[in-house]
């Protein structure tokens, strides 16, 4: 799998705007309790490792912890990832993950 043919995977699940393997799309919702948490967009980026390929994604916006003052920009949150030996494997473990909103777990 080329990182042309990737992208077109990922477009499927609604991101686009890319720069090179980096894309984005409007966010979900995303619960973060007490803390006051206004998303601004959901990225993804896919890269070539030492022992693989990877894709990460992750809602970014800024966040109010409960009861305090100050709002902090770039906040990431809610991150899904997906990993294998090949492009193909890392991006179906990532669909796979995003679909059913499974954060914070490694592909194998």
């Amino acid at each position: 799998m080329t990182f042309t043919q990737a992208r077109k995977r990922l477009e499927k699940l609604g991101f686009g705007e890319w720069i090179g393997t980096w894309g984005c799309k409007a966010p979900e919702s995303y619960d973060c309790k007490s803390d006051h948490f206004v998303p601004r967009n959901r990225d993804v980026f896919f890269a070539k490792c030492n022992d693989g390929y990877y894709v990460t994604s992750h809602i970014r916006g800024k966040l109010r912890r409960y009861r305090c003052k100050t709002w902090y920009n770039d906040v990431d949150k809610a991150n899904i990832f997906g990993g294998g030996k090949t492009l193909r494997e890392a991006i179906e473990v990532f669909e796979k993950n995003f679909l059913s909103k499974t954060y914070n777990i490694r592909g194998t």
